[in-house]
């Protein structure tokens, strides 16, 4: 309590107001005692409240706080181990070649998509590692492309790998004909001018024509062979086609088994092949839902002129759409040659995306793949 010595006078700490009696405020009615006591408790609680700064620091600080952090460096990899070890369970279902063909469609005429756990935690590296265990070459007596594994027992490749479209061949007999036909138009040439040559006397002008029939000759002796070689491949072909040929599947460790055609679409370049043989890859499926993004890498794998196993790695450019169908393909600048025909596109987490199937015309980096979902609405009844 504060006092103001002046004739024993007393001052009211509230109101200010000056008496004589030192118990209680004649003005406002305080009690004196019990509001200096009300002071003091006042400021002891605002002391009990001031931690200094460095008081605060030490209570993270010290063997509590590393024993902390060890705590949850344990708890973080404890964590990471269990996400990314191989499990001992069972993998997701799949269906046996003889299994798949006594399973029907659902009622409701929709396919579902192929449950697979994506493997999220795979590098890019290793995604493509598992993507060309599962992919194979496929050769025929009139191709030869890539495949592959979908499922345990299924290869999906290109129709047109596997099955040879009799319109081709009508088109290379008329080739070869036509060439066949040249040929022999060049040999009466060069009969012509070798009796040219006989009459003419001795001089420039039939050191000339020496010349030129000579250059005639070489041409006509390069054409021969090649003419010769087409010949017998389309013999060949059509044979195959007549005999149905056999499917020969290469697979990523070189060993060699036969290939059996299961089923075509009718509405994209599709084939689904059976076969039965040692262990393999797979490739999942993405996440339901996802869809690849214009600029998502993508690479594609296969066996461009016969090199198998070849990676080649683009951009996805987006989805496009046929002129003369309402048909979609994914577009991308990665390089779809000759041999990768059927073999897979996958993202950079190593899922499907699609099945590579052309390239256009005079053109570079403009490559099509066939979305995967198609496979499965063509195919469904099949592969579950």
């Amino acid at each position: 309590m504060e006092k103001i010595m002046s004739d024993k006078d007393i001052t009211c700490p509230k109101c200010s107001h000056q008496q004589n009696s030192e118990a209680e405020c004649e003005s406002c009615g305080i009690i004196f005692a019990k509001h200096q006591l009300f002071l003091e408790k006042k400021k002891a609680t605002a002391e009990a409240q001031e931690i200094p700064l460095p008081e605060r620091k030490r209570e993270v600080s010290g063997p509590s706080f590393t024993i902390l952090i060890l705590l949850l460096v344990l708890c973080t990899a404890a964590t990471t181990y269990y996400f990314v070890k191989p499990r001992a369970t069972a993998p997701p279902p799949t269906i046996t070649a003889s299994e798949s063909r006594t399973v029907k469609p659902a009622s409701t005429g929709k396919i579902t998509r192929q449950e697979l756990a994506p493997l999220t935690n795979l590098t890019t590296t290793d995604a493509i590692a598992r993507a060309l265990r599962a992919t194979v070459q496929i050769r025929t007596a009139w191709s030869t492309g890539s495949g592959f594994f979908l499922t345990d027992s299924f290869i999906i490749t290109n129709r047109h790998v596997v099955k040879a479209v009799k319109q081709d061949f009508s088109e290379q007999r008329r080739n070869i004909n036509n060439t066949r036909k040249l040929v022999e138009l060049e040999k009466q040439k060069i009969r012509n001018l070798h009796a040219r040559l006989k009459k003419m006397a001795k001089g420039p002008g039939r050191e000339q024509l020496k010349i030129i029939i000579a250059e005639h000759e070489r041409q006509l002796a390069l054409v021969l062979p090649k003419l010769s070689q087409k010949e017998n491949e389309l013999k060949n072909l059509e044979k195959a086609v007549t005999e149905r040929g056999d499917i020969v599947v290469y697979m990523a460790d070189g060993s060699k088994h036969t290939g059996y055609l299961t089923q075509v679409s009718d509405h994209y370049d599709l084939a689904l092949l059976s076969i039965f043989s040692v262990e393999h890859g797979k490739i999942p499926l993405a996440p339901a839902g996802s869809k690849l993004q214009q600029g998502d890498k993508v690479y594609t794998i296969g066996s461009p002129v016969g090199l198998q196993n070849t990676v080649t790695a683009g951009i996805f450019s987006g989805y496009r759409r046929a002129d003369d169908s309402k048909k979609i393909y994914l577009q991308t600048d990665a390089a779809i040659n000759p041999g990768n025909s059927g073999g897979p596109l996958i993202d950079e987490n190593g899922h499907i995306r699609g099945i590579n199937t052309m390239v256009l015309k005079n053109t570079e980096g403009i490559g099509f793949a066939i979305p995967i979902e198609k496979v499965y609405e063509d195919f469904g009844s099949v592969l579950y």
